[in-house]
């Protein structure tokens, strides 16, 4: 590999097998991660950008290492560093530089593809929940008094909404925890490093307490509306059957006059 700095670009798209990917993620759907060659950073670019830079262009590289991190479709959020091996890695979400000796680079460009597709769907549901957070707090009055049955329909789409985030925790949480066993020893120790420095295992445990909370609030709602609907319109029943055997009695009386 020349010693000359180069970018390349990994797009998660959906799963199409005429294309090679570096990596095909199980769905619902399958994604595949598709590597490009990048000749120059634009940032906007939403998808995974690596600067890969050899030792020797280190200085090269330093005036432009910020503005390139700082490309990244989350800007705000820290970087992180990890250093080992003759590699040195920074990574924000969505841009990532690797320093050092290129004959190391692809594993740990496998791991970053793997921490980048698990990461964005760990953000994915954050963001969900931030976003429900004022939602969920307007309800909860309409959650623990209920006068009339309006919101009913609307609190069981969101118990839907939230029992389908919660099977997609289910089913990615393993790999916010330990690397997937399919990864060879060297993409799977980058990795475990990786998890452990955007803290994903702590932060999966926010979100399954956050989800929990959204659960107990929306089905413990539509329980009491379901209790509320059997007081008020459960006397109109007990009506009709008075109602009904007071014909049959005065049916059966005129038949006897």
């Amino acid at each position: 590999m020349s010693a000359t700095i180069r970018f390349i670009q990994i797009r998660f798209a959906a799963s199409d097998s005429s294309r090679p990917s570096r990596r095909t993620f199980p769905g619902p759907p399958p994604v595949q991660a598709i590597e490009e060659p990048l000749a120059e950073v634009e940032p906007a670019l939403p998808h995974l950008v690596v600067a890969l830079v050899p030792a020797t262009c280190a200085k090269e590289w330093q005036p432009r290492e910020e503005a390139f991190l700082a490309s990244s479709p989350v800007a705000d959020e820290a970087s992180v560093s990890l250093a080992s091996r003759g590699v040195l890695v920074l990574r924000r979400p969505g841009r990532a530089v690797l320093i050092g000796d290129p004959d190391r680079f692809a594993d740990v460009i496998a791991a970053l593809v793997e921490l980048e597709f698990y990461e964005g769907e760990l953000r994915r549901l954050e963001r969900d929940l931030q976003q429900s957070e004022a939602e969920a707090d307007g309800d909860v009055p309409h959650a623990f008094q209920i006068h009339s049955l309006e919101q009913r329909a609307r609190f069981k789409e969101r118990i839907e909404h939230f029992t389908r985030l919660r099977l997609d925790y289910a089913r990615l949480e393993p790999h916010w925890l330990r690397p997937p066993r399919d990864l060879s020893p060297r993409t799977r120790r980058w990795l475990a490093k990786l998890l452990e420095r955007v803290e994903t295992e702590e932060r999966a445990e926010a979100v399954s307490e956050r989800l929990e909370l959204r659960e107990e609030l929306y089905e413990g709602a539509v329980d009491r509306m379901a209790d509320y609907a059997g007081w008020r319109f459960g006397h109109r029943l007990e009506i009709a059957i008075i109602v009904l055997l007071l014909l049959e009695v005065i049916l059966i009386s005129a038949e006897l006059l």
